[in-house]
């Protein structure tokens, strides 16, 4: 048992706990300490390498307060690095209800940024044992499997990448519509050279 931010909890896992005032986005009035704050807090837990900068928090903030964020800032300024975790921990707050849609120019391109940033995380976490999930790299696609025990799994909650640079907007289009679950996440990176149709 674990006591934490004014609760009992059933578990002797603190990143369970973290997970679950994330996915909740306990305030500090009900006794957590802000979505942005639990967010850190599950990072440093997972990858405790990430190593935190001005505006890393900034960012971090303005992804876990807002429906809708946007950034910009130099190359190799760790952007993409940032969005994947997002991705992940929104992901393994509640697998089954969430579905998150990474779309960038091209499936190489994204695989030399935000999605080889996911899936190098993805893969710490899972050899840490501190996620849930099984990279299908054919599909570039991250779901629940049939070692996740009891967990339901389908391509509607997974963590998917969609190729959506002006070349690829149809197929984009067909596998982005009709796609749905409780909670839906759509990142954008290298949103400039994206399809305005898809946006």
């Amino acid at each position: 048992m674990i006591q934490k931010y004014g609760r009992e909890f059933k578990t002797t896992s603190l990143l369970s706990v973290e997970l679950l005032a994330f996915r909740e986005g306990w305030t500090p009035e009900q006794g957590g300490l802000g979505r942005h704050k639990h967010f850190e807090n599950i990072i440093r837990e997972v990858w405790p390498e990430f190593i935190w900068y001005k505006e890393a928090y900034e960012q971090a903030e303005a992804l876990c307060n807002n429906d809708v964020t946007g950034f910009t800032a130099g190359a190799s300024f760790t952007k993409s690095d940032l969005l994947g975790k997002f991705a992940l921990v929104s992901w393994y707050a509640n697998p089954i209800d969430t579905l998150v849609s990474i779309c960038s120019t091209t499936a190489v391109d994204a695989k030399m940024r935000i999605w080889g940033s996911l899936v190098r995380d993805f893969r710490k976490s899972r050899v840490s044992n501190k996620s849930v999930g099984r990279l299908i790299e054919s599909k570039s696609i991250i779901t629940l499997g049939p070692d996740d025990g009891d967990l339901a799994y389908s391509d509607n909650a997974s963590i998917c990448l969609v190729a959506a640079g002006n070349e690829f907007k149809d197929d984009a289009l067909k596998r982005l519509q009709g796609r749905k679950n409780k909670r839906v996440i759509l990142i954008l990176d290298e949103l400039q050279d994206c399809s305005p149709e898809i946006i």
